[in-house]
């Protein structure tokens, strides 16, 4: 069951937008309406994880194996009735949905792509660090819009194609992120990553730059930040792990590659919504490989 019913959400979401919060996302005048709300969505997501965070926690085992809990599916709900009250024109594919089964007409070619609880693991774990809400848009495959929400650390990452990309935190002004290429690239890889043979191969190929080591799930944000430039992800995914901060990284004019080193794309229903490996880097820079 949701925290809040469907006929409240509205006014939850009227809440946060007047909360701390709120008033900082609706201070970025170069932020369209549009992706406000979707953040403002985000965070309602948020608030209801951090409240199941406090209490026990059951989870449940999937058909692949990962975990489910109940706030997984509370979440999911929460956010797919404040899109389809947002823009009840776009079809919903949400991790917990297609688990059940439940999976739009997306041949439009425009969709939204979440997760609403991101390290579900780690939040039946008690890792309040990683854990996250994504929320993606999908226009002709390729995102174009992006909220990467962290419910404990209060700290919100989103962006617009063509708009712009920004970091938001409680109790700081939001940051237009401007971020830029070095070379030689800096290297960022999952610790989860750090022994497999693929990843080996890949540093050899680039044995002149520094790498960096991490146990954040979500590696992309380190080159928004501007911490990093490349970024070699070979473990599985699915679309709804990568469609949000995938298109953060869009409106930063970085990529997001697949196997065949073209841009990752989605609605891949054949393939069950799966990624291949991928690579998030600078064009210019694998240009500069070539």
């Amino acid at each position: 069951m949701a925290l809040w019913p469907s006929h409240l959400l509205l006014q939850k979401i009227a809440a946060f937008s007047s909360c701390r919060l709120g008033q900082t996302v609706l201070s970025l005048g170069g932020m369209q309406n549009f992706l406000r709300q979707v953040v403002t969505i985000a965070q309602a997501a948020g608030a209801l994880i951090r409240r199941d965070f406090a209490e026990p926690i059951v989870a449940e085992q999937k058909s692949d194996g990962s975990v489910v809990t109940k706030t997984d599916r509370a979440a999911e709900n929460l956010i797919r009735i404040g899109l389809s009250q947002l823009a009840p024109y776009i079809p919903f594919v949400g991790e917990e949905s297609v688990e059940a089964g439940v999976i739009p007409n997306i041949e439009e070619g425009e969709f939204w792509c979440v997760d609403p609880l991101d390290g579900t693991r780690h939040f039946t774990e008690g890792r309040a660090d990683s854990f996250c809400v994504l929320i993606g848009l999908v226009r002709e495959g390729m995102p174009v819009l992006g909220v990467a929400h962290m419910p404990m650390a209060d700290e919100t990452y989103a962006g617009l194609l063509g708009d712009g990309a920004w970091h938001i935190q409680a109790k700081y002004l939001p940051k237009v992120l401007k971020p830029s290429a070095i070379n030689p690239p800096r290297i960022i890889v999952e610790n989860r990553n750090k022994h497999k043979p693929t990843i080996g191969d890949f540093l050899a190929a680039h044995a002149t730059s520094p790498v960096t080591y991490t146990d954040n799930p979500w590696p992309f944000l380190a080159l928004a930040r501007g911490e990093a430039d490349l970024c070699p992800s070979f473990s599985g995914s699915c679309e709804w792990d990568t469609a949000a901060t995938h298109a953060i990284l869009r409106t930063l004019g970085i990529e997001v590659y697949g196997n065949d080193q073209a841009p990752l794309r989605y609605g891949k229903l054949e393939k069950k919504f799966v990624n291949p490996h991928t690579l998030a880097a600078y064009p210019s820079l694998l240009t500069n490989q070539s």
